[in-house]
């Protein structure tokens, strides 16, 4: 039964470090688009 709720809480601890590294690349991009539609500004 022990191994059981282990393995449940390292699943909890999978999803969050999924969740948090999504949201990291997420903002790498969003950053990333920011650099590109400035530069046009910038050109234009």
């Amino acid at each position: 039964m022990e191994s059981v709720g282990l393995d449940i809480r390292a699943e909890r601890t999978h999803e969050k470090v999924q969740n948090e590294s999504r949201s990291v690349s997420d903002w790498t991009i969003e950053r990333s688009e920011g650099k590109k539609k400035s530069k046009k500004e910038v050109e234009e």
